[in-house]
């Protein structure tokens, strides 16, 4: 990732569970979706000189953390070569949470028992006894 790229800005995407795309929901595993606090929010196909380009728009609770940017890129790679990237988005712990729940039947009960190091550092913090 070049240094543009991770100063670029990055958008907010506003999660509702009942409009999740269902052709991108299986992209990442769950475990993989809470390892790297990462959604899969759909396509975004892009003209190039070369044709078009299909390109992947991934929400990150930590948009601008290098690992776990790198970690998907490498995700992508290796399991779907037909997607030409990504594009980052900032998606908020409490949506987040409600998608796991509603569109991956994975609910609150289910991410606290797991082990905190297949969680993402904020959902280790948010589950964390107080």
């Amino acid at each position: 990732m070049g240094i543009l790229s991770f100063f670029a800005v990055v958008e907010r995407f506003h999660l509702d569970p009942e409009y999740f795309p269902e052709i991108t929901k299986d992209l990442f595993s769950i475990e993989e979706i809470l390892k790297h606090g990462v959604l899969p929010l759909g396509f975004k196909q892009q003209n190039t000189l070369v044709g078009k380009k299909q390109y992947l728009n991934v929400g990150f609770l930590s948009p601008r953390d290098t690992k776990q940017i790198a970690a998907v890129e490498a995700l992508l790679k290796a399991k779907h070569q037909a997607i030409a990237g990504f594009l980052r988005y900032q998606v908020e712990l409490i949506e987040y949470l409600q998608v796991l729940e509603r569109v991956y039947d994975t609910g609150r009960d289910s991410v606290s028992k797991r082990a905190s190091n297949l969680l993402h550092p904020l959902l280790q913090s948010h589950f964390q006894p107080h």
